[in-house]
């Protein structure tokens, strides 16, 4: 604004610590303790590992599935409470891998399995469940899911969207009409409420079918981000990998070259070779003799 200050676009960030964690690698490794996440208990360092894989590309999502497995191992036969919520999360995260998967009769299983574990339903669970049938584009169970979803939670505008787009595929434009607005109510330019608003005024024929289309024209994902995105993995170094939802660092121990009997070990340090040790007579230059 005029007459605003000028604003420096280059100041030093600040560094937000998320999360820490200490492991020693090598054989001298039993001598120090871990520290941080990794200093946690095995259940919950099982969970955090497959919830972080999770979050991959599909073709990696079975990565998640043996830390899965061992963690449910752990509360296997426990009747506790502690334990009960724990198989809880774990089947929950297990359906949500299946689901993204299109395994949908494994999601909704651990689904079930999880709601047995809390003794209830949960909004959480059903909205997994939409996501599984949605994924096979079974719109009329999806469709009940996510109408759970935003009874229990009207204040949330992803559930309104989940079931905006649930009910138009389902081809109950009316209803579906209905889920966008309320959900505009909350987030006035969400894409896919827009999206679901203008198709559903399309196919009802109605007079400002144009103008939610417009609306939604100008709030989308510009059609040139994979454009940039593919700019970016030719011209960036490590952009591809840092822009992947769960970016891969090899770690391995320093490797130290161990001592010979009875000879120090190799040092790092730079010796002076035979034509440059000033303690050994240099050799002549030839002669031009005939």
């Amino acid at each position: 604004a005029r007459g605003a200050p000028p604003i420096d676009p280059c100041p030093a960030q600040p560094i937000v610590e998320v999360a820490r964690a200490v492991v020693w690698l090598g054989p001298a490794a039993t001598r120090h303790h871990a520290e941080g996440d990794a200093a946690a208990p095995p259940l919950e360092r099982l969970y955090d590992h497959a919830l972080g894989l999770s979050h991959q590309t599909q073709e990696h999502l079975d990565e998640a599935r043996p830390s899965l497995a061992r963690a449910l191992a752990l509360v296997e036969g426990g009747s506790d409470g502690a334990s009960r919520t724990w198989r809880a999360r774990l089947e929950a995260l297990r359906a949500k891998v299946a689901a993204r998967e299109g395994r949908v009769d494994e999601a909704i299983a651990a689904v079930e399995s999880a709601r047995a574990a809390l003794g209830h339903g949960a909004p959480a669970l059903d909205r997994i469940e939409g996501d599984a049938y949605a994924a096979v584009w079974e719109w009329p169970r999806a469709r009940e899911a996510y109408a759970r979803v935003a009874r229990a939670s009207p204040q949330d505008a992803g559930a309104f969207a989940d079931l905006a787009r649930a009910l138009g595929s389902s081809g109950e434009e009316a209803a579906s009409l209905a889920a966008a607005r309320g959900g505009l109510a909350l987030s006035p330019r969400d894409p896919a409420l827009l999206r679901s608003q203008a198709l559903a005024l399309r196919r009802l024929g109605a007079p400002d079918a144009a103008a939610a289309e417009d609306a939604y024209l100008a709030n989308r994902v510009p059609d040139e981000r994979p454009a940039r995105l593919a700019r970016c993995v030719a011209s960036v170094p490590g952009c591809s990998r840092d822009r992947d939802p769960v970016p891969r660092y090899r770690l391995s121990p320093p490797r130290h070259r161990p001592a010979t009997v009875g000879r120090p070990a190799r040092s790092e340090q730079t010796h002076p070779s035979r034509s440059d040790d000033p303690s050994r007579p240099r050799p002549r230059p030839p002669t031009n003799r005939r």
